[in-house]
C-alpha cells in the first residue's frame, strides 16, 4: 500500500500472519490564544495590545469565558502568522 502525502502506514500481523495495512490520517495540533501567546514569549498585556483589546478581555478569551469575535480572532491569526506562519489557533478550544 501507497500512503498519501498527510498519510502514514502502519503495517501490523495478526495471529494468522496475515498482513494488515491501516492508514492512519496525520493529526494537525491547533493551539489555544493562551499556548500560542506563551510561545512567541509575549506577556498578556503586551498580546492584548496588539490586538487592541484589554489584558482583561484576553484573559476572558484564555480561560473560556468568552469567545473572540471574528475580527479579533482574525488579528490574532494575523498577528501570530507574522511571528509563525506554522501556528494554528483553535478558537473553539479551551484550556
Amino acid at each position: 500500500m501507497i500512503a498519501e502525502k498527510g498519510y502514514r502506514s502502519i503495517t501490523s500481523a495478526n495471529n494468522n500472519t496475515n498482513v494488515k495495512n491501516i492508514s492512519i490520517m496525520k493529526l494537525e495540533y491547533k493551539m489555544t490564544i493562551k499556548e500560542a501567546r506563551l510561545l512567541l514569549g509575549i506577556k498578556q498585556v503586551e498580546f492584548a495590545k496588539l490586538v487592541g483589546v484589554t489584558r482583561t478581555q484576553l484573559s476572558h478569551w484564555e480561560n473560556g469565558k468568552f469567545r473572540p469575535q471574528p475580527c479579533n480572532q482574525e488579528k490574532i491569526k494575523d498577528l501570530v502568522n507574522v511571528a509563525d506562519p506554522s501556528i494554528q489557533i483553535d478558537f473553539d478550544k479551551w484550556i
